[in-house]
């Protein structure tokens, strides 16, 4: 699958480097090219040869050189093998922007969590975390089971104009025995007042 990686004119990005990492399974992800400079499309490929039928989860990162005030963009992977179904999320990237000086917070955004008939009962956390700006958003609740939503709010007050990220982790339990449903990763970004930030399409490959 491929990845649009879109660097906006005045980014102080001078180039990137790709790197696929996985959780399990091996070494089954891979993305390419390694390396470059602009906007570019990165293909990300998965090889099943040898897996046994299951749920993986992977991480294709994308690092910004010449500059250390981009947080570096981490693109979610799940590769299912076999006949499994696994839970899904939308929308899958939660963006926010507010203007330069702004003094009412962006509005909160809701994400709805559905889970195939076969893991219906399972039970749902979330781990919300930032990579820059301190704790500027937060989740409606903390847990749940079965599908559901939740909402997720920012709060800009004490942040200077940039580009600040984050991720909502979603864990799942309690589902059939020997069963493993591997965490989804939700990106969370906040822009404010700038529109110089690195963007990639798609937020997640499944």
């Amino acid at each position: 699958q491929a990845l649009q990686l879109t660097i906006p004119s005045g980014s102080s990005a001078s180039g990137w480097t790709v790197s696929a990492t996985t959780t399990g399974g091996g070494n089954w992800l891979t993305a390419t090219p390694a390396s470059g400079t602009g906007s570019a499309t990165i293909t990300v490929a998965a090889t099943i040869a040898g897996l046994p039928a299951g749920i993986y989860a992977g991480t294709v990162t994308v690092t910004f050189t010449g500059t250390s005030s981009i947080t570096p963009i981490q693109i979610p992977v799940t590769l299912s093998a076999g006949t499994v179904t696994i839970p899904t999320v939308s929308p899958t990237l939660l963006t926010f922007t507010a203007a330069a000086n702004a003094t009412t917070n962006p509005a909160p955004q809701t994400v709805q969590i559905t889970l195939p008939p076969s893991l219906s009962k399972l039970n749902w956390s979330l781990s919300p975390f930032t990579f820059t700006g301190g704790g500027w958003f937060g989740v409606s609740t903390l847990s749940g089971s079965g599908s559901g939503s939740f909402s997720v709010g920012v709060s800009i007050a004490g942040l200077a104009p940039g580009s600040y990220a984050g991720v909502i982790v979603i864990s799942f339990t309690g589902g059939p025995a020997g069963s493993v449903v591997s965490p989804i990763e939700l990106p969370v970004t906040l822009s404010v007042g700038t529109t110089v930030t690195p963007t990639i399409s798609p937020a997640q490959l499944s």
